[in-house]
């Protein structure tokens, strides 16, 4: 699947939970938290900063599993030399 095909799970992650207690937990902070930010800030500011919050936070995961992955391919590529360089 291209990249540009799924530009919507940047946005859909956001709202998705994975079990309940993740839900509440969500639903915790946001309510408590929110409330008191959204006093003070606004309505439209504190959405903005959940959006760019939550898209930053799903761009950090991917480079993070990007590297983890790369890292892991690396390190299976040294054992597989070391085991020739062994025989």
């Amino acid at each position: 699947m291209r990249a540009a095909a799924v530009w919507w799970r940047w946005l859909s992650s956001l709202v998705i939970n994975d079990s309940f207690v993740h839900l509440a937990a969500g639903a915790l902070l946001f309510g408590s938290l929110g409330l008191h930010l959204e006093r003070r800030y606004g309505t439209r500011r504190i959405a903005v900063l959940a959006l760019l919050c939550g898209i930053a936070g799903n761009f950090f995961d991917t480079t993070i599993m990007v590297c983890y992955i790369t890292a892991q391919q690396q390190v299976s590529k040294i054992s597989l030399d070391m085991q020739s360089w062994w025989r």
